[in-house]
């Protein structure tokens, strides 16, 4: 399965716990004390969601997997689009803010 598991990636918090990866969960969680954890799990699901859930879940056969990874798409989309997309863009504008020089009147 070399796809892109877009609700591994965005609903990371509690997709890990639904297909058997607790302690990815766990850091997930734990992990906004410090947000790159969060993110690079995030983007470790995105491209190996497939692989975790295969290795931790069983599934009666290779549709059932695809109609539950299917399942979690949309939520993740939603989670990537109206949690962390608006936090990147503040992230991004108060970076970029604080780099440029002070408007002095």
């Amino acid at each position: 399965m070399r796809r892109l598991n877009v609700g591994a990636c965005g609903a990371a918090g509690l997709w890990t716990f639904w297909h058997g990866a607790p302690v990815l969960g766990v850091l997930y969680w734990l992990g906004f004390v410090l947000p790159p954890v969060p993110l690079g799990i995030m983007v470790y699901l995105l491209f190996n969601g497939n692989r975790v859930a295969l290795q931790r879940r069983r599934f009666e056969s290779p549709e059932q997997f695809l109609r539950v990874q299917r399942a979690w798409a949309p939520f993740g989309w939603l989670v990537l689009v109206v949690v962390f997309l608006p936090l990147l863009t503040l992230a991004a504008i108060l970076i970029v803010s604080s780099l440029l020089p002070g408007v002095h009147g």
